[in-house]
């Protein structure tokens, strides 16, 4: 994949473009020197909120390379059906909620001045909701977690932010 291509597709991401599996992105591995295909293999919900902040990194959000999707497929098949299976989900894969559960979260999200001054952006995987980013001010944190919490069949809330320049962000990257 082209440099051009991949900066494409990066712009696209944080567009809130970003629901399209069929593409890859080619991200440095572990140093290895060559380039590894990144895909959202698994259709999971990521896309931008806001755009205010400029430089603030790209997250990975749910892009892998075919060996951590080989990895994961089995422990995400184990994982989507024990809810259902202990009686604590209607539907029978917790990851069928995802579409549903980005849509109100996004809504929610639109709706909050919490968004000011933010790059955010957001991965829904089985019911749990990742906003990952950077802010302005540390104390949108709560703010931003209460919305999303707020979300019927939301499970579980992370708010990974970077409040501080210059400051390594707490969530794995895209790199270029």
């Amino acid at each position: 994949m082209t440099r051009q291509l991949a900066g494409t597709l990066v712009h696209a991401l944080v567009s809130g473009l970003a629901g399209c599996a069929a593409f890859g992105v080619a991200a440095a591995e572990g140093g290895q020197g060559g380039a590894t295909e990144l895909r959202n293999w698994f259709d999971d919900p990521f896309f931008a909120v806001s755009s205010s902040v400029a430089g603030c990194p790209l997250p990975r959000g749910p892009y892998m390379s075919k060996e951590e999707m080989d990895h994961d497929s089995h422990a995400r098949v184990e994982r989507g059906t024990r809810c259902y299976q202990a009686g604590e989900c209607r539907k029978p894969n917790s990851y069928m909620y995802d579409p549903e559960i980005a849509e109100h979260v996004r809504a929610a999200l639109g709706r909050s001045t919490a968004l000011r001054g933010t790059t955010l952006w957001v991965t829904v995987q089985r019911r749990w909701v990742f906003i990952q980013g950077c802010v302005d001010d540390a104390a949108k944190k709560q703010r931003l977690e209460r919305l999303a919490r707020s979300v019927p069949d939301v499970e579980r809330v992370f708010v990974d932010l970077v409040s501080k320049r210059g400051k390594p962000p707490p969530y794995p990257v895209m790199t270029q």
